[in-house]
């Protein structure tokens, strides 16, 4: 939903930063390239240090380019928080994934993925049609204090409901807070044995090259870059060149 919660009123974001349509609409193609990149760093962070603290601050860095991007004075300003707020978006999708393969095994982790990816195919249409009321009867910046709102609300949720699902740290807590119980768990030594380790965060990459991959991500890119461009109207290139570059990225990481 943040992609395209402001879409309708980019035109009134240009007349209001006295921005020509090419750097509008370059905040559109920041945010989604700064998405799939992040998506390549999000994974080996989450990896190493635990989904949960990848969420927390995922979750802190969203609220605060939110609240950027709502007082930005100028197309510069905006698009640097774009750009941040894209990254701090793809922190929940990539540490989510990460989180249905600690928690599903093979046999339930296609369906729980479906669960998963339901609401992030949801939200750009809801997005856009909620943006483009809001916009117009307060102004576009109220699409960004209704992002505040809803992350400021989520943030306390996520950091007193949502536990840590990393094995590693799971069997380190259990074994700390109750050694009998972490015992009697079979594949507490296998796992203990195997302590996390930060992965390069282009290593997902090479799936770009394996042959069935390749054609998936070829048409999730161009699906996604003419739905983004047609969105934007007139404003094509720098919002389709965004959508392409950072699908595949994206994709990659989603196939490693």
């Amino acid at each position: 939903m943040t992609a395209t919660i402001y879409l309708p009123a980019l035109q009134a974001v240009g007349q209001e930063l006295q921005a020509a349509a090419g750097p509008v609409a370059a905040t559109v193609a920041l945010y989604m390239l700064a998405v799939g990149i992040g998506c390549l760093c999000w994974g080996p962070v989450a990896d190493r240090f635990g989904r949960f603290i990848t969420y927390v601050i995922g979750g802190v860095l969203f609220l605060g380019a939110s609240v950027g991007c709502l007082c930005a004075p100028s197309t510069n300003i905006l698009l640097v928080f774009r750009a941040l707020q894209g990254l701090a978006a793809a922190s929940f999708q990539t540490t989510g994934l990460s989180v249905i393969a600690d928690l599903y095994g093979p046999g339930t982790r296609g369906q729980a993925i479906h669960c998963f990816l339901l609401p992030m195919l949801l939200g750009p249409m809801l997005g856009a049609a909620l943006g483009g009321a809001l916009s117009q009867r307060w102004g576009w910046r109220c699409c960004f204090i209704l992002l505040v709102a809803a992350d400021g609300l989520m943030l306390p949720l996520l950091m007193t409901m949502v536990p840590e699902t990393h094995q590693f740290f799971v069997v380190r807590r259990l074994r700390a807070t109750n050694p009998e119980a972490a015992r009697h768990l079979a594949e507490a030594e296998a796992i203990m044995a195997q302590p996390p380790v930060f992965s390069a965060p282009w290593v997902p990459l090479k799936h770009l090259f394996d042959g069935v991959n390749f054609m998936y991500v070829l048409a999730a890119a161009m699906t996604f870059g003419f739905m983004f461009a047609s969105l934007t109207g007139t404003m094509f290139g720098a919002t389709f060149a965004g959508a392409v570059l950072g699908e595949p990225i994206d994709a990659a990481t989603a196939a490693a």
